[in-house]
């Protein structure tokens, strides 16, 4: 059965690597990114290692780090430009690993006719580790969702395709949508990201992936960015079930014509505002129960059609990955056809344009037996297990329309406009400690614009110095606090309360500013002590699910007595001492003294200093030595 509530899935699974295997290459997409969400991904790739979940692992700062900086740089994620979430609960450190991974687009390859960006895909390109498998050397999967990369708690959809050479469902469509995101980025992506996106493409390409059970095969809709029009929803049809939390009058009243038995799923205030007369050809208007969420909590955090940025919960399993708690914001339609076959369309796209060409959206289109993944088989009305079990069966008597839908689009248009200007941070030396951040923008505002502009606040988030936005701001401030990212808030006032709506904007950083990345890991991993955690979490063994050096009770932190760190307490040889994890390594996983190599090249200071344990240098240059003399050899 498809779209059972009793059977949930979480994110982390569809991101997680298959046993032997890791990330070698992803690319995301989302309307709404939330940049503590963020981090939880490249997490969610090296989870096969630690066996933990995903609250634990952001608790153990060990592992938060490597996994940021293991993965963060093969990473790119495409946003809807003025959607980044207002509020960072991160440490500012970690920000120097995501900035580069973060993409803001307009959602059209033509600039001037900006439209919304609004798919939400996960694609990722998996290697296997040597001698790890008996599989491909490299496997690839698609997820396609209908949440953004937020700590929303809504109930949501998710799709997971793998790479099959017997699939029936063709690759091709996804990579030429993936080719096709850089043309619609605001500022030109970086020459690396540029590479990884369009490696991925050349991967995915050739490529078939496995329509899931029980549907028999499918076919890839992406929309938007030049790609024709899409309506897969062909008239004639015996049963029509749609599951969209926001609507309009035009595509409700299409999809609602091709059948006269139509089921139609949505938000209580989304119904309202069209009003019963454009509701006339559904036979039945369902909302999420009362007792499947609380108005008010996580009501906001996910709405990504409804214009407000409200901040998403504090990053947990459950927030981000669990049990749903929130509102409606599934996006599935289900249509059955009279040969006993059903349609079933889940992605990105509402139920609120006819046909689908507004936006850029992605959905997938699978076709199955009506009695296995028909709309009955959905609902369940009457018998357990149903989609019907957590819906309430409403009516709407009138047409309430949406308070402040017209403020709130106002104000989502300014900050898109904001981030459409390419505005600029220019770094320069102010003393020893300090350096002067330059911001610089050049933007033609209409009479309207100015007069929102003239109520926006902005402020790089590791700051707290909010200035009024014009074309020059000036903050002096730490260098280890140079951010690309800017807080920009708007306010209005009014009778009936003030609109406010924040959001994150992505900036240019300009100036010598060194290695940061470099600077943001010998600050996190400061000391001795600190030092010989993290190599000994190097020194495990991912292709094994061993992570040396961990208590995965998570509560590992940075720093401590460098002897305490020796220990081990995730591995197979309770308190080997640190040079033993090396020789071991030296004679079986060479993949960890790459990363041992990069860690260290990235931890030395001006001086060459690293912090190293007594005596690691000398044993690292004589296995490195050794290593040399191998494959030499070989």
């Amino acid at each position: 059965m498809t779209l059972d509530p009793n059977s949930r899935v979480l994110l982390t699974e569809g991101l997680r690597p298959p046993p032997g295997y890791r990330v070698v290459n992803a690319v995301a997409t989302t309307y709404s990114l939330d940049l503590a969400t963020l981090m939880t991904a490249p997490l969610a790739f090296a989870m096969y290692e630690v066996g933990d979940t995903v609250d634990a692992a952001m608790r153990d700062q060990v592992r938060l780090v490597e996994s940021l900086r293991r993965h963060t740089e093969n990473l790119t994620v495409f946003c809807q430009a003025g959607a980044i979430h207002p509020r960072v609960n991160a440490d500012r450190r970690l920000l120097a690993f995501i900035e580069d991974c973060v993409v803001e687009t307009n959602g059209s390859t033509d600039h001037d006719s900006p439209t919304l960006f609004h798919p939400k895909i996960w694609v990722m390109r998996f290697e296997a580790y040597s001698g790890a498998v008996d599989g491909p050397a490299f496997l690839h999967r698609l997820v396609v969702l209908s949440r953004n990369i937020t700590g929303d708690d809504s109930w949501d959809t998710a799709l997971v395709l793998d790479e099959d050479p017997d699939g029936t469902i063709e690759a091709a469509p996804l990579a030429q949508f993936l080719r096709r995101l850089p043309q619609a980025a605001l500022v030109e992506p970086s020459a690396k990201q540029r590479a990884n996106v369009e490696a991925l493409a050349d991967a995915v390409a050739p490529l078939r992936f496995a329509a899931p059970a029980p549907f028999t095969h499918g076919v890839l809709l992406p929309i938007g960015l030049g790609f024709d029009d899409v309506w897969p929803f062909l008239p004639g049809a015996k049963r029509v079930l749609a599951v969209s939390p926001f609507l309009t009058a035009p595509a409700v009243a299409a999809l609602g014509s091709i059948s006269r038995n139509n089921t139609l799923i949505s938000r209580q205030d989304s119904l309202e505002s069209l009003g019963p007369d454009a509701l006339g050809s559904w036979t039945s208007t369902r909302v999420l129960s009362s007792s499947q969420w609380t108005p008010g909590e996580g009501e906001d955090s996910g709405s990504d059609d409804s214009h407000d940025n409200a901040h998403p919960a504090e990053p947990g399993e459950d927030a981000l990955f669990g049990v749903p708690r929130g509102p409606l914001h599934a996006k599935t339609f289900v249509v059955d056809y009279g040969d006993g076959s059903s349609l079933t369309v889940t992605g990105s796209a509402n139920l609120t344009s006819y046909p689908w060409r507004s936006g850029t959206e992605f959905d997938v289109a699978l076709w199955g037996p009506t009695r296995d993944c028909g709309v009955e088989a959905v609902l369940g009305d009457g018998r357990d297990g149903g989609l019907s079990e957590v819906l309430d069966e409403v009516t709407v008597e009138a047409r309430t329309p949406l308070e402040n839908v017209v403020e709130q689009k106002q104000l989502e248009q300014l900050h898109q406009r904001i981030a459409a200007a390419a505005p600029r941070l220019h770094v320069s030396p102010a003393d020893d400690s300090e350096v002067m951040v330059e911001w610089v923008m050049d933007a033609k505002w209409t009479a309207a614009e100015q007069r929102l502009a003239a109520a926006t606040q902005i402020h790089p988030v590791t700051v707290h110095a909010s200035q009024r936005l014009d074309s020059h701001v000036r903050w002096s401030m730490e260098v280890d606090d140079v951010t690309p990212f800017v807080r920009v808030v708007t306010t209005i006032p009014g009778t009936d309360g003030d609109q406010v709506r924040g959001c994150v904007v992505r900036a240019e950083l300009h100036g010598n500013l060194g290695d940061r990345r470099g600077r943001a890991l010998r600050s996190l991993v400061n000391g001795q002590g600190a030092v010989t955690q993290y190599l000994t979490y190097l020194l495990g063994d991912p292709a094994r699910g061993v992570g040396l050096g961990l208590d995965v009770s998570g509560q590992t932190r940075l720093g401590g007595e460098a002897g305490d760190a020796g220990a081990e307490r995730g591995g197979d040889a309770p308190d080997a001492p640190l040079f033993e994890y090396v020789v071991r390594a030296f004679s079986r996983d060479p993949a960890a003294l790459d990363r041992v190599a990069s860690f260290i090249s990235d931890v030395e200071n001006d001086d060459g200093d690293a912090n190293l344990p007594d005596g690691f240098l000398a044993l690292w240059e004589a296995v490195m030595e050794a290593r040399g003399g191998r494959e030499r050899s070989e």
